[in-house]
């Protein structure tokens, strides 16, 4: 047997391993895998699909020889781009998750105070017309930032009340944190609106 003949049936023994990781690599394991785990794959694909190159350009490959080659550089050229296709989907999941992640806990810097004329406990910050205005202000920050006011409001409106404000937060609304912010909106509106209903009255 050849030199060359011998390199073509070590190439093809190690084909049959080379699947094997593939099928693993694409198959249930998938999930799990870390993508510390695909670079010395793609780096054996890569190096394999070299070695293909230089072979199939030499002069002295028969017929068969040539067409086998061409089969295993397709073969492994695909097998590349799966993985390589896998990898990106991983790489986009997980950088969803952490900026998904991330925005959980960004605290906005601009939340208004929960203060408007005839309840005001900070004369330095914006006093609103009505508690109505004042909600849809922080309603169009929270929006902005690119958070669901749903999931977040029970985190972020402590943030703008003042210490009596606070106590009947922890009382009256932090128990329900798991309901909508529409339910939150309406228990402060018919706590705090009613007081100004009586002042304007």
């Amino acid at each position: 047997m050849s030199s060359h003949q011998e390199k073509l049936t070590l190439l093809d023994n190690a084909d049959h391993h080379l699947e094997d990781d593939v099928m693993s690599e694409t198959g249930s394991h998938v999930s799990a895998t870390s993508s510390s785990c695909m670079p010395p794959r793609i780096a054996k694909l890569v190096a394999k699909l070299a070695f293909l190159e230089e072979e199939m350009v030499r002069d002295d490959l028969s017929e068969q020889e040539l067409v086998k080659i061409q089969g295993l550089f397709s073969i492994h050229s695909k097998s590349l781009d799966m993985i390589l296709a896998v990898q990106k989907r991983l790489s986009k999941k997980d950088k969803i998750a952490v900026t998904t992640s991330s925005s959980k806990v960004i605290v906005p810097s601009d939340l208004p105070s929960l203060q408007w004329t005839g309840n005001v406990y900070d004369s330095s910050k914006t006093v609103f017309s009505s508690i109505h205005e004042c909600l849809d202000r922080f309603e169009d920050i929270i929006e902005s930032y690119g958070q669901d006011i749903n999931v977040n409001w029970c985190r972020l409106l402590p943030c703008m009340l003042s210490p009596d404000q606070r106590s009947w937060f922890i009382d009256n609304l932090k128990p329900h944190a798991a309901l909508d912010w529409s339910f939150a909106r309406k228990t402060l509106i018919n706590k705090y609106g009613i007081q100004d209903a009586d002042r304007q009255a």
